[in-house]
């Protein structure tokens, strides 16, 4: 992430908006993936581990979320399949069966 957010800084400063784009879609993408393989380990790990990997789940939504700011990319995703049973605005949340995915604030 780090080295992503300098290059995209540099080509910035460079005036490159092709390469800005190209970064900016590459930090979008490995946030994704990022998030959503950790959502996918924590439902596999028993609570006392899940308790551990959801917070590991929101320090990364955070960080992602900073950098794609600077960068200009948007929040932060995660992708899921399943049926929505549930949406909760006031908690902004979704629920699926066995998954809930609560909106991480920073």
């Amino acid at each position: 992430m780090a080295r992503l957010t300098t290059a995209i800084h540099g080509a910035q400063a460079d005036g490159d908006v092709t390469s800005v784009q190209r970064l900016r879609a590459r930090l979008v993408g490995n946030s994704t993936h990022h998030l959503t393989t950790l959502l996918q380990a924590r439902q596999l790990l028993a609570d006392v581990d899940q308790a551990r990997l959801s917070q590991e789940l929101v320090d990364t939504y955070t960080a992602y979320g900073a950098a794609l700011s600077q960068a200009g990319g948007g929040l932060p995703t995660v992708e899921i399949a399943g049926i929505i049973t549930a949406l909760d605005s006031q908690s902004q949340s979704v629920i699926i069966p066995t998954i809930s995915i609560a909106r991480c604030r920073s």
